[in-house]
């Protein structure tokens, strides 16, 4: 299967100003990944917000970025913007007994609130027929992994830790965006991707990593699938 992958301004300009190019994901056998920024949503005047996309052009939208610790822990970066883009606007007045989303703000935290998910991305994205990631790490939150792919205590609760927010968020599975992956740390990427299949909780969930390596030094799978 071939993959494409868009950045975030790309993915926003292709999906509001070009609607009309191309044709829908689901008819040719190519996978389009897409990057949502978070901070994207407080440009252009709200131009770049989920409802003004058409996610049929995309197989998959990784959203951009959950960061990590070095004992596994997994949580968001902004705790306004995450959930009012991953769940959609929040609900002030919600009917009585309305069912909550979580989003998690801290390692060890989470708030709640209603939020009308049918404008949110991942209520979008899904009803378009097309799979939303978390990316997890990018260019400036990606210091842990070394710390914690080297310890299996971390790594194990890492594991744990995507199951969990696959599960609360309705993801489709993880983008492992580990920047810059270099040769002297390899070898703890192995073992980490490793425990993502390994975990006993993990629900044959789909993992992908798009970890950045020095391929004239050594040569590695770019993409687990």
């Amino acid at each position: 299967m071939v993959h494409f992958q868009i950045p975030a301004a790309a993915l926003a300009l292709a999906l509001i100003a070009f609607p009309i190019l191309g044709a829908d994901a689901g008819s040719h056998s190519k996978t389009v990944i897409g990057y949502y920024a978070s901070w994207q949503w407080y440009d252009r005047s709200g131009l770049a917000k989920p409802s003004n996309m058409d996610f049929s052009k995309v197989s998959r939208v990784n959203f951009a970025f959950f960061q990590v610790d070095s004992s596994g822990n997994i949580w968001g970066t902004d705790s306004w913007a995450d959930p009012q883009v991953l769940y959609g606007p929040q609900n002030w007045n919600p009917a009585p007994g309305a069912a909550e989303q979580c989003s998690w703000t801290s390692p060890t935290g989470k708030s709640c609130s209603v939020h009308k998910t049918e404008e949110g991305l991942i209520g979008l994205a899904h009803a378009a027929g097309a799979q939303v990631y978390p990316s997890l790490g990018g260019w400036t939150l990606s210091d842990a992994f070394v710390p914690m792919a080297a310890d299996p205590v971390s790594r194990a609760i890492f594991a744990d830790k995507c199951v969990e927010l696959i599960q609360d968020y309705d993801f489709d599975g993880i983008d492992l965006d580990w920047e810059v992956c270099i040769p002297s740390s390899v070898f703890f990427y192995y073992p980490l991707v490793s425990s993502l299949f390994t975990s006993p909780t993990k629900h044959n969930h789909i993992y992908t990593s798009n970890s950045i390596l020095d391929t004239k030094t050594i040569q590695v799978p770019l993409k687990i699938q």
